[in-house]
C-alpha cells in the first residue's frame, strides 16, 4: 500500500501473487485500488491504519507493505508554510501507529521521491498501462507502488523487508528443492486495466496467496 502523505493523502493498493516476487511466476497485477484521505492529519493517519488492517483482514502475519514517500531535505527550501511539513508529520504518525501495533502486520518503507526508482514511471507510462487517473496524488501513489514492486522483484533483500513472514515461509518451503528461494525479476505488468476503472477482478482463488502493496506519492 503506497502512501503520498500531506495535505490530501493519496494511496494505491496493488495486489500480486507471492510467486511474482519470490518465485518465477510472470508478473501480473491481480487487483488495483486507490483513493484519497482528506481532513486533519491525525484523522488521515487513523484512516490509513484502518485501511491497512482491512486489507490484511484474516491473513496470518501478512499485512500490506506501505511504501511512503520520504521527505528529502532541500538546502534551498525556505518556505515557512506549515503545510509543506505535513508529509513529515504524517510519516511520524504512521511510525507511532506501527509502534503501537495499530497497523496490523504491515511494514513501513520510506521511498525517496527524487530517487531514480521513484521517477522512472511517467504519466505516459501509466497511460500505456491504463492506470492513469486524473487525481495527481493517486497517480503519484500508483507510481510508488509500481516502483516498490519492481524493486522487490529485482532485490530479494528489499522484498524480504516488505514481507518478512512470507519471505521466510517461501524460504522454508523451497529449502532442499534445488530451487532458489528468492528469484528477483523486473516488474512488467501482465494485465491491462480498462480506462476509467480503478479495480479489476482478482483471478486468484485464495486471498491467502496474494500480497498487497500500496503506495502513494
Amino acid at each position: 500500500m503506497g502512501i503520498d502523505p500531506g495535505g490530501s493523502t493519496g494511496w494505491c493498493c496493488l495486489t500480486v501473487s507471492r510467486l511474482c516476487i519470490f518465485g518465477d511466476e510472470p508478473a501480473h497485477i491481480a487487483e488495483w485500488d486507490y483513493g484519497v484521505f482528506h481532513g486533519h492529519e491525525p484523522t488521515q493517519a487513523e484512516g490509513i491504519a484502518r485501511l491497512a488492517r482491512e486489507i490484511q483482514s484474516l491473513d496470518y502475519k501478512v499485512g500490506p507493505a506501505l511504501v511512503i514517500e520520504g521527505w528529502t531535505i532541500d538546502p534551498s527550501f525556505k518556505s515557512r508554510d506549515e503545510e509543506t511539513l505535513s508529509p513529515v508529520r504524517l510519516g511520524a504518525m504512521l511510525q507511532l501507529l506501527k509502534h503501537q501495533k495499530k497497523l496490523g502486520d504491515c511494514t513501513l518503507t520510506f521511498q525517496n521521491r527524487t530517487a531514480k526508482e521513484a521517477t522512472a514511471v511517467s504519466d505516459d507510462r501509466l497511460r500505456r498501462l491504463h492506470m492513469y487517473v486524473a487525481n495527481p496524488h493517486i497517480r503519484d501513489a500508483t507510481k510508488h507502488a509500481i516502483m516498490g514492486l519492481r524493486r522487490a522483484r529485482e532485490n530479494p533483500e528489499f522484498a524480504a523487508g516488505l514481507w518478512p513472514y512470507l519471505a521466510n515461509d517461501v524460504t522454508r518451503s523451497l529449502s532442499g528443492s534445488g530451487k532458489p528461494a528468492l528469484l528477483a525479476r523486473r516488474l512488467t505488468t501482465g494485465g491491462k486495466f480498462p480506462p476509467g476503472k480503478g479495480r479489476t477482478p482478482c483471478p486468484f482463488a485464495r486471498l491467502s496467496s496474494l500480497w498487497r502493496l500500496s503506495s502513494r506519492s
